[in-house]
């Protein structure tokens, strides 16, 4: 039997369990280790333990060892493992029929960016998708951040299938989502270059010197990759439009912000992540992670999302709460009210509630 534990993102553990445990030693020893941490479980009481190690005080559901939302957490994670695996498998599939029919990179792009666009398939799965057809075909990473950029904004067709009219196009909820994420991602955008910076701010160098000393480094080839990443897209002139020196500027603007903050440290170890993570990306998936690094330590930064991805996380959230179906309904239409989804539409959300 394997270990039931999970590693780096959420990867299951592939070393056998022991003897008559769910996990192996290492995360056996380590799950131990917390439970003793977490202390006693009460009669009826929840198994789970808080994010500040202590065992959770509230009443297991009937027949479970844990409340309504452990319960929903252990799903949730759950579900992202399966999600996971199968968007693994979607991108191998696809990409190996798009490889096979020699299908043009740019076309395979444009092909996956349309089904993105109807909501037929994740973002991962697209992204990952376009990149291993396209550097099967031998293009740079350059080249595809290139003309990602100048196809992004737009609704491409169908690689087979008619026009498409007006008509459809209004009724698309990705069109509409497409332009109220990038409002307001311009807005935070316009906030973070507004951020006055010192004449002798050498960026580069501080963010080398900082992140060496105050961030994880896992080895020193990541490290250097990440700094080298950094300072390709610093030097790069294009990014939205050209000779707009949009990453460099943003770059810079935040390092001046970081020095200000009272979160100093923080955000240095915020911002050396982000850029781990932006590795392999478009530009704009650099603009994206640089404005994320001041989400949760300035309120004027906020992770852009449509009203239809807050209503998601919202109802999500909602579901895990000790209330009665009733409540929740009455909760739920608040929401639904605040985010402007269409009445016709309502029905579809609160009926999970009352079933």
């Amino acid at each position: 039997m394997k270990c039931v534990s999970v590693i780096t993102r959420g990867t299951p553990c592939n070393k056998e369990a022991l003897e008559g445990k769910e996990r192996c030693k290492r995360h056996q020893a380590a799950f131990d280790k917390k439970e003793e941490k977490a202390g006693p479980i009460r009669e009826g009481g929840c198994h789970g333990i808080k994010a500040d190690g202590k065992r959770c005080d509230i009443f297991a559901l009937e027949g479970s060892m844990l409340c309504r939302k452990h319960t929903a957490m252990i799903d949730a994670t759950r579900r992202a493992a399966e999600r996971k695996v199968q968007e693994d498998a979607e991108i191998a599939e696809r990409s190996k029929v798009l490889i096979r029919d020699a299908v043009p990179w740019r076309i395979a792009l444009q092909m996956v960016l349309h089904e993105w666009r109807q909501n037929t398939l994740g973002p991962r799965v697209f992204w990952q998708t376009a990149l291993q057809v396209a550097k099967h075909q031998g293009a740079t990473t350059q080249e595809i951040d290139t003309y990602y950029d100048g196809i992004r904004f737009m609704i491409p067709l169908p690689f087979q299938g008619g026009k498409r009219g007006l008509a459809d196009l209004a009724k698309d909820p990705q069109n509409i989502h497409t332009a109220e994420v990038s409002s307001q991602t311009e807005k935070m955008t316009e906030l973070l270059l507004s951020e006055p910076i010192p004449p002798e701010q050498n960026t580069l160098k501080t963010l080398f010197i900082k992140c060496i000393k105050l961030c994880k480094i896992t080895t020193m080839k990541k490290f250097l990759t990440t700094m080298d990443d950094m300072n390709t897209w610093y030097e790069k002139p294009w990014c939205i439009k050209e000779n707009d020196f949009l990453y460099k500027r943003l770059l810079d603007a935040s390092v001046a912000k970081i020095e200000t903050s009272e979160h100093k440290i923080a955000l240095y170890k915020r911002i050396y992540e982000e850029a781990v993570e932006s590795l392999g990306m478009c530009c704009q998936g650099h603009l994206s992670r640089l404005l994320n690094v001041f989400v949760g330590f300035d309120d004027a930064f906020k992770t852009p999302i449509s009203a239809r991805e807050a209503l998601q996380d919202e109802m999500a959230t909602l579901s895990t709460m000790d209330m009665s179906p009733d409540e929740m309904v009455l909760v739920a239409k608040t929401i639904l009210q605040r985010l402007a989804i269409p009445t016709e539409e309502w029905s579809q959300w609160t009926q999970a509630f009352v079933e």
